[in-house]
């Protein structure tokens, strides 16, 4: 239930930069235009880097080496 909290909590403070930075007044129809355009760029940029960091914390070899019993 946190991590979908944060997530959430994430998406919306993302959304309120997007709003701030550019200077959009939602009320106008050009305005909600180019705020679903960034905040989709934006999401699609989230998810790809999310999953280049995933799959390098996959890639990884997290176990660590263990002496080989047979040569022991």
């Amino acid at each position: 239930m946190k991590l979908v909290m944060i997530l959430i909590k994430v998406l919306v403070i993302g959304a309120l930069l997007i709003i701030s930075n550019n200077n959009l007044a939602l009320e106008l129809p050009e305005n909600r235009a180019a705020f679903f355009e960034e905040y989709s760029t934006w999401l699609s940029d989230l998810f790809d880097h999310g999953s280049v960091v995933v799959g390098y914390v996959v890639g990884n070899g997290w176990l660590p080496d263990l002496p080989d019993k047979a040569n022991s």
